[in-house]
């Protein structure tokens, strides 16, 4: 059986003549990724923190709590395919900067959010931050795969995840540390 070299889409971490060992040397990129996977975790795992803070606050039913993990995840459901498509059209970075920005919008939204105190302000907020950490989920994933030998590939993705898996811990133990200081 052959491998239609054709049929390969410009996202798969393939090289396109066909070579075994097709990656990308650049350290300094593979250190950024592992980081942004150490945030990706961090902020996902806040979901949990924040949701008896906003019941509390805005005295939610469980249902009305739960719209934030909605909020949060339907990004996934909503936002992966056009991602793709991006990358397809502007590349790795050009997609890689237009989901941090996005990121960094959906931050952003929480000092108005917080301001006016409104439940659907903040769910906005979750939503595109959560769009624009799948924006550059979509990008980090096969891009980890390409900065280094084809061979390692499956190793840099799971060492990738690993500092996802970090970050989930870290930032609950921050969280909690910060909260029994005050």
């Amino acid at each position: 059986m052959q491998l239609n070299v054709e049929a390969i889409s410009s996202t798969d971490p393939v090289a396109a003549d066909g070579s075994p060992d097709n990656g990308v040397d650049a350290p300094d990129l593979r250190i950024f990724v592992f980081a942004l996977f150490l945030v990706f975790g961090g902020i996902i795992s806040l979901n949990d923190v924040i949701i008896p803070k906003l019941k509390d606050l805005f005295t939610l039913s469980y249902a009305q709590a739960m719209l934030v993990q909605s909020a949060f995840f339907a990004a996934y459901f909503l936002i992966s395919v056009p991602a793709a498509a991006i990358v397809r059209r502007f590349g790795y970075m050009t997609t890689a900067s237009i989901g941090l920005l996005t990121m960094t919008a959906g931050c952003l939204l929480f000092i108005p959010a917080a301001a006016s105190a409104t439940f659907g302000i903040f769910l906005i907020a979750l939503f595109v931050l959560a769009a624009g950490i799948t924006t550059v989920q979509v990008v980090a994933n096969p891009l980890i795969s390409l900065l280094g030998p084809a061979g390692t590939a499956s190793s840099r993705l799971s060492f990738a995840q690993a500092f996802n898996s970090l970050g989930t811990t870290i930032s609950r133990l921050w969280v909690q540390c910060s909260s029994s200081v005050r």
